[in-house]
């Protein structure tokens, strides 16, 4: 595969094309430097929302892009594989771990009150009024949240913190647990599991669980079972897209998010084609892509002639050595190119290309 890519384009064409791609004009870009692949990625989530219809479960957590140059947007975060990086906040489907929406940290240029509660209504703007239950961990979790989800007919399972704005202060107060003891409370319009496992942990619920379930370990409430099925959705996302990843760095950070963004539409796109009972791997069906997009263009060998007069084409190939000698026809430039075909039959033309 590797030698029929090759033959279509040779890496130096690669780097000039890399080099001069450009999403967006720099005339008609805004104050907001996302403008740069806003158009890009407008385009790309209308058609990841029209050919996928998610389930119930939906995944809100936060991915990484791996960027090594310098942004304001670049992010440190030890706890994913990649620690440095664009923080890239993304939504999908529990059951498929099918991508659904994604948004860019911008820096704490963004850190205004509320934020996490602005930022959770604005990718799920799409996904709302459809009785969809969202998990999502204690970063983002908390009662006003909840609270506005809920009249919305969207619902929360996640973690929290005793310290939200809005938690019930009386109950959280003198709460002791013992090892796996669990206690449920009722607090207006959702309900709060506190449940003690190695630590107190405390989850949000407005969808409808029951208490307990049995589990291989022990009693643990059916909230946080769930919970622990579909939080990693968007973890194994992006452990599908790290298999197959673009492997050429780059040192502008809209470039890393233009190619974590294709990356994306590939993996979803996979996600789709094995949903129709298909059953090639992921990296085969990488190669599928690539060899039907090259498959209706000619190699290098047929095209590598030019044609100078009107009756010989010459074909391009190098001097022995890389040696500069001065070009037959304009008698001025030097070249490293030669005509193979002429230097078989000891007649030696030198050309230049501008």
């Amino acid at each position: 595969m590797g030698s029929d890519i090759s033959n279509i384009m040779t890496l130096n064409k690669f780097h000039i094309l890399n080099k001069f791609l450009h999403l967006a004009d720099n005339k008609l870009q805004g104050e907001n430097k996302t403008d740069k692949f806003k158009n890009f990625y407008s385009i790309l989530k209308r058609n990841w929302n029209k050919v996928f219809k998610p389930g119930q479960y939906l995944t809100l957590d936060e991915g990484i892009a791996a960027f090594q140059g310098r942004s304001e947007f670049k992010q440190y975060m030890p706890a994913k594989p990649e620690k440095w990086g664009l923080k890239v906040y993304l939504l999908a489907d529990s059951n498929t771990d099918y991508i659904l929406s994604a948004k860019l940290y911008r820096g704490k240029s963004e850190a205004t009150s509320n934020y996490t509660v602005k930022l959770v209504i604005n990718i799920l703007e799409n996904f709302m009024w459809k009785g969809h239950i969202v998990f999502m961990d204690s970063f983002y979790c908390c009662p006003i949240l909840t609270r506005h989800l809920y009249f919305k007919d969207t619902y929360v399972t996640g973690m929290t913190r005793g310290h939200r704005l809005g938690m019930p202060k009386e109950i959280l107060k003198d709460l002791n647990l013992e090892k796996n003891e669990l206690k449920t409370f009722s607090v207006d319009y959702f309900h709060l599991d506190a449940f003690k496992d190695k630590k107190k942990l405390l989850l949000i619920i407005t969808s409808a669980y029951s208490n307990e379930i049995k589990t291989s370990i022990s009693l643990k409430p059916e909230s946080l079972v769930k919970y622990n099925e579909y939080m990693n959705s968007v973890d194994k996302a992006n452990q599908k897209n790290s298999y197959y990843r673009f492997p050429h760095k780059n040192r502008k950070w809209w470039k890393v998010m233009f190619f974590e963004l294709l990356e994306i539409s590939i993996s979803n796109s996979y996600i789709i084609y094995k949903n129709d009972g298909n059953k090639l791997s992921h990296k085969e069906y990488r190669l599928e892509i690539a060899t039907s997009l090259i498959k209706n263009y000619k190699t290098k060998e047929s095209l590598n002639y030019i044609l100078l007069d009107s009756k010989k084409q010459h074909y391009i190939g190098y001097i022995p050595q890389k040696l500069k000698r001065l070009c037959k026809y304009c008698k001025q430039s030097k070249t490293i190119w030669m005509c193979q075909h002429c230097t078989k039959k000891k007649k030696v033309v030198l050309l230049v290309f501008v």
